[in-house]
């Protein structure tokens, strides 16, 4: 959801199109604004947040807050039914689904055999001296056949350089997740259960029927506790066990990255080449990876440090802290991607929009095969509102002006005018259309080489995408044929704007007092909507922990 690279581009070519709001919210006093309720509630279902609920009370505090700046607000949906320009794309989310649920199973499997090594640790050092001596040397034996992780160096700097980082030294997990893993927080007994199908959004906002057991995140699958045989079983054997299973392992991530690699139709983490609203989504899951691989190498670093104090006779109490450090980041991880394969549902959603309409904010959604921020761009066009509060650059592509890092806590707001932007860089709609296609879409992929410097130059000249594929020796992915009907598909997606609905569905309404008290008790939330709680709090500690404003 974004033109690739845009905003970096237009940052570094012409900065006086960005603007920024440092008063926030005050700078917005008797403005309309459009928000993207899609993404936002996505953001709140994903948030580190203890209550299953968390989407509701997030949206309260956020209405009330904007309330309280006299900013009224139309909140726009994503529909039912979807562009046939994004069939690519949903696709390629499907794919992207399958990869993050087995890298969940690869990390749910690294947690139990962590959980299982240091409780074995600990109970080394509750035995008896005479009883430690004899596992100690039966270990030896089993390690002398052991064929330790390589490069050692490597190993050992990267487990002392995370020990020293603690749990949210985990590359793309942010603290307070880290925290709440530890705790436990988002346990199967919070969750609410719902109809076993259940129209539901990706963290990307595609629409389609999946099943779910449960609305809520589930916890990590239970950790095993050793059975009274267990406890009995000679620990060297269960350590040698615990060793076979981490070099079983390494050989599937191995295919999970090969997956990564050889599929072009996978996010890549990088801002120039992922749409700028999917940072959320592809950073994540480029960030998680490169932990998994992290953690391969710290878990490494462990196993030669313990092979090394067994060689020596001496079971270093070093090795406990190594063990439950990495155990406690494996649990961030693992947490992390029961998230991530756990999207919102249309319950959700629907949840969402009743405390919503209930805090008089009108909710809609586009009628027939149209976008969201489409929609929410064709009511500012058309004098219904002031801005498009959303992280989606498409929204300038179809000229209305962009209200960005709503989401963000700390930063100014941010405002770019899509008129604004085309004249500054001399392009007609239509060009500044063929433009954006050029970078890359959900709608259209971009060409090699052919980064924004280069698109814009093309455009200028040749006037067309057509004209640039004939006079240029840069090719499409694909034969120009299907390219161009790609293109033809993608320039209906901005050319046409969606209707504007009945503006009597537009009318800012009151705040139902006895209504948001009702949800609030119906969802046991309260007590929280009391507190003086910051929305932002949801919005910046995001699950991602992405920053879209910086892309």
């Amino acid at each position: 959801m974004g033109v690739l690279g845009l905003t970096p581009f237009l940052q570094k070519t012409c900065p006086e199109v960005v603007k920024q709001l440092p008063e926030r919210l005050n700078a917005l006093s008797g403005k309309r604004i459009v928000i993207d309720g899609t993404l936002i509630t996505q953001r709140f279902h994903f948030a580190p947040m203890p209550q299953p609920y968390r989407h509701v009370l997030a949206w309260y505090r956020l209405a009330s807050h904007l309330r309280s700046h006299n900013i009224q607000t139309i909140c726009v949906f994503d529909g039912k039914e979807r562009s046939l320009a994004k069939e690519r794309e949903i696709e390629r989310r499907r794919r992207d689904r399958k990869l993050t649920t087995a890298r969940g199973e690869f990390e749910a499997e690294r947690l139990d055999r962590l959980h299982r090594l240091t409780g074995l640790l600990r109970k080394w050092r509750s035995v008896e001296a005479e009883e430690g001596k004899t596992e100690l040397a039966l270990l030896r034996q089993s390690v002398e056949k052991w064929k330790l992780p390589s490069p050692l160096a490597a190993g050992l700097s990267a487990a002392a350089d995370a020990a020293a980082g603690g749990v949210s030294a985990v590359v793309g997990v942010p603290a307070g997740l880290a925290y709440m893993a530890l705790r436990g927080v988002g346990n199967a007994s919070d969750s609410s259960p719902s109809t076993a199908q259940s129209i539901t959004y990706d963290s990307t906002g595609e629409l389609e029927v999946v099943t779910h057991e449960e609305t809520d995140l589930p916890s990590s699958p239970p950790l095993a506790t050793p059975s009274d045989s267990e406890q009995t079983e000679r620990m060297a054997e269960s350590v040698s066990q615990l060793y076979e299973e981490y070099c079983r392992s390494i050989p599937q991530l191995e295919s999970l990255s090969v997956t990564t690699s050889t599929d072009a139709s996978l996010p890549v983490a990088s801002a120039g080449t992922v749409p700028e609203n999917e940072l959320d989504v592809a950073k994540a899951d480029y960030d998680l990876s490169k932990s998994q691989h992290g953690l391969v190498r710290e878990e490494a670093a462990l196993w030669i440090e313990l092979a090394e104090s067994v060689k020596a006779d001496n079971m270093a109490e070093s090795l406990d802290h190594l063990a439950q450090a990495l155990e406690a980041k494996s649990n961030v991880l693992s947490e992390s991607y029961i998230r991530r394969t756990h999207p919102p549902t249309t319950e959700t959603y629907e949840e969402s929009k009743s405390i919503l309409r209930a805090m008089g904010i009108p909710c809609i959604e586009p009628a027939g095969p149209f976008e969201a921020e489409a929609l929410a761009a064709s009511l500012v066009l058309h004098g219904h509102a002031d801005y498009v509060a959303s992280e989606d650059t498409d929204v300038l592509i179809y000229g209305a002006p962009l209200l960005r890092n709503l989401a963000s806590k700390d930063g100014p707001l941010v405002l770019i005018s899509g008129a604004e932007v085309r004249s500054v860089l001399q392009l007609d709609p239509a060009r500044f259309i063929d433009f954006a296609l050029l970078l890359g879409t959900d709608f259209s992929k971009r060409i090699k080489n052919v980064g924004p410097a280069r698109a814009l130059k093309f455009i200028r000249q040749h006037g067309s995408i057509e004209q640039v594929l004939e006079r240029e020796k840069y090719a499409p992915h694909v034969p120009a044929e299907l390219y161009l009907e790609q293109v033809e598909l993608a320039r209906a997606v901005f050319q046409d704007l969606p209707p504007v609905p009945d503006p009597a569905l537009l009318e800012q309404g009151e705040v139902d007092e006895a209504a948001v008290s009702e949800i609030l008790d119906r969802y046991g939330l309260r007590r929280f909507g009391a507190d003086a709680w910051d929305y932002s709090e949801a919005l910046s500690g995001n699950y991602f922990a992405d920053n879209p404003a910086a892309s």
